[in-house]
């Protein structure tokens, strides 16, 4: 990821992938991760790397990241095969319930899912879940909303 804050008018890539990725057919620390997830009955997913590294500090070992606000159909598959029933989806805050409803439409039908949405206003415009600290995520986590 670049540091430069003027990335966009050097035209400057914001992230360089050291391999190329024809498309997400993965999650950043599932593979790592995957007894924990499994332990948990449970599966945190992120948008970004930065709230899973963030998580991994306060103990929290059962997130990974889409590294995108979408899941990939390869991504899906993942999930309907991980032996776990929970799926809790907490993306940026500008993205909505109904956002994370349509692009979980397929994978409802296997797992539970839950969406983290900021109801209290916690968070910043751009704001994931984890930003604003241990405390407020267990706030935005216990008023989490399954989504059906």
């Amino acid at each position: 990821r670049t540091l430069n804050p003027n990335y966009k008018q050097k035209k400057i890539p914001k992230y360089i992938y050291s391999n190329p990725i024809g498309c997400l057919d993965f999650f950043f620390n599932l593979f790592v991760r995957q007894d924990d997830v499994i332990a948990a009955n449970e599966i945190l997913i992120f948008e970004g790397e930065k709230s899973v590294m963030k998580m991994e500090t306060l103990g929290i070992k059962n997130s990974v990241a889409a590294m995108t606000s979408e899941i990939s159909q390869e991504q899906l598959d993942v999930l309907i095969k991980l032996p776990v029933l929970n799926i809790v989806i907490a993306f940026d805050k500008d993205k909505s319930y109904l956002d994370v409803k349509k692009i979980t439409q397929e994978l409802r039908r296997y797992k539970n899912v839950w969406c983290v949405i900021d109801k209290q206003e916690i968070l910043n415009e751009k704001d994931a879940p984890i930003d604003q600290g241990i405390e407020n995520w267990k706030i935005l986590y216990e008023n989490r909303r399954r989504i059906k």
